[in-house]
């Protein structure tokens, strides 16, 4: 049986990873942080995207909660890096009209 992370271990990969997705790609996105630290699957990730999931939190593997927590790391460490925040829309992949 695998034990949970606490908040605390959780944040530290967050900003591990936050660290890894932008020195990649020159920003940050939480999906990439999911997707980094394994709270997210490629599959499910490309499932949500292709309109097959309704909703990207039925598929990530921590709580809200926790994600909730997990996702002022990255804010706050963005605002003390003197980096901009800017709105992510995400459309979805496949035919027919890009839902966001």
């Amino acid at each position: 049986m695998s034990m949970s992370l606490n908040r605390g271990d959780l944040v530290r990969q967050v900003n591990e990873a936050s660290s890894v997705v932008l020195r990649e790609k020159g920003y940050i996105s939480f999906v990439d942080v999911l997707l980094q630290i394994g709270k997210l699957t490629q599959d499910n990730y490309e499932a949500w995207r292709l309109g097959n999931v309704h909703c990207l939190e039925e598929v990530i593997s921590v709580n809200l909660a926790k994600v909730n927590h997990m996702l002022r790391a990255p804010h706050k460490n963005c605002r003390n890096g003197n980096l901009r925040p800017s709105k992510t829309a995400y459309v979805s992949w496949g035919k027919g009209p890009k839902d966001p």
